[in-house]
């Protein structure tokens, strides 16, 4: 089991399991914000970032004491980073870590880590126990030890263990890549609105799904619910008076709490509880990832920022389509030469600030009108004339 799950007012509450390792005994975060995130980061940066754990953990002296506090803090912190970029890393990130870390113990039975996780991927876990075979073969895993007694053992741990790490770590990311492609074409067909789709709602539209793709990865999968407290009451409070203060003091709630056993597990209940709850999915219209809006409705841009980016997409999509409109329109160049002209009188003391203020409101308002319709610049032009005439008037008239 790698935790469980409950949602309230459109938030999703996520507790780790017992053997956790790290300072976070879970998460919480807005329901759908993280399942589309999942889609959306940059796989090279957690990959990456997996190689810098495996290096850490291979070169940190005794990795495997019990004591070692500064080890554990310092893994820690790789693994809120994670955790922050998005959730459903974190049980990829504690297989990886767990399978260096137990293997001088357990030895092959720690590649359970990684097949409990990597559910798209176990046709590549083979892969690791080939390399497992092989090299007991040529230099017998006997001879691999937490305590080298010499450099050339040593030099031996640390290739062992290091190709040890990396295919895990290409196992995992292989995965996480195949759920990321699913959950997109899942969306895809959700927020559809072809024609054949159009009178279906999403929950309909799961259900044509796992019929269309003669499987039952929504609509039967059974996942196992209790009723339990929402906070853990600690196991020294034995009376209860302090049972009752201790419920005062956290307000605890009872809860339906469901167990998660695979990322399948936590993808499947996220996704229905998000359509289920009417919640906008979108399709950022700069960046293409999907998104959930947190505020306006008709947003049509994300508030990432992606590789290569320095600005969010709701900046630069926003100012991308406000130049598009301008560049080579010429309802709005000739709205800009005229305003030009205006806004020239008032920085001149030619022209009353309030009647430039009226003027600019009612050209905008003009613009508005026919800035999608190019073909009519002469009739936009001769109206905007004549506009600009009235007030050309009323300033002459003040300096009689």
């Amino acid at each position: 089991m790698l935790g469980n799950v409950y949602i309230k007012e459109k938030e999703i509450y996520l507790y780790y399991d017992d053997d956790n390792i790290g300072k976070r005994t879970g998460m919480i975060y807005q329901l759908g914000y993280h399942l589309t995130n999942f889609t959306w980061f940059d796989i090279q940066n957690i990959s990456d970032t997996y190689t810098a754990i495996i290096n850490f953990i291979l070169v940190t002296p005794k990795p495997y004491a019990n004591d070692n506090s500064a080890f554990y803090d310092m893994l820690s912190d790789y693994i809120d980073r994670l955790d922050n970029y998005c959730p459903y890393l974190h049980f990829y990130t504690q297989a990886l870590i767990k399978l260096l870390l137990d293997y001088p113990k357990i030895k092959s039975k720690a590649i359970d880590y990684i097949k409990e996780i990597a559910t798209d991927s176990s046709d590549k876990i083979n892969n690791i126990y080939k390399f497992l075979f092989n090299y007991d073969e040529t230099v017998g895993l006997e001879s691999i030890s937490s305590s080298p007694k010499t450099p050339f053992q040593a030099q031996q741990m640390y290739g062992f263990y290091l190709k040890l790490g990396n295919l895990a770590k290409d196992i995992l990311i292989g995965d996480i890549n195949i759920k990321r492609d699913r959950i997109v074409n899942e969306l895809q067909y959700i927020t559809d609105e072809k024609e054949g789709l159009k009178d279906l709602n999403p929950k309909q539209r799961v259900l044509l799904l796992d019929f269309k793709k003669d499987r039952k990865y929504y609509t039967a999968n059974e996942l196992h619910s209790k009723f339990l407290p929402d906070k853990i009451i600690p196991p020294d409070i034995k009376s209860e008076e302090r049972l009752k203060q201790f419920i005062l003091e956290k307000a605890i709630d009872i809860v339906e709490m469901y167990q998660i056993d695979n990322i399948d597990d936590l993808i499947r209940f996220e996704l229905l509880n998000l359509i289920s709850s009417d919640i906008l999915i979108k399709e950022c219209q700069y960046c293409g990832y999907f998104f959930v809006p947190k505020g306006r409705t008709d947003t049509k841009y994300c508030d990432r920022i992606n590789v290569g980016e320095e600005k969010p997409c709701n900046e630069i999509g926003a100012m991308k389509v406000y130049k598009s409109d301008k560049i080579g329109n010429p309802i709005n160049e000739l709205y800009q030469a005229s305003y030009n002209r205006f806004y020239s009188r008032v920085r001149t003391n030619k022209m009353k600030k309030n009647d430039f203020r009226i003027w600019s409101e009612k050209a905008s308002a003009l613009k508005a009108w026919y800035i999608d319709a190019p073909d009519k610049k002469d009739e936009f032009s001769e109206k905007l004339n004549k506009l600009g005439v009235i007030y050309d008037k009323k300033t002459a008239m003040r300096k009689k």
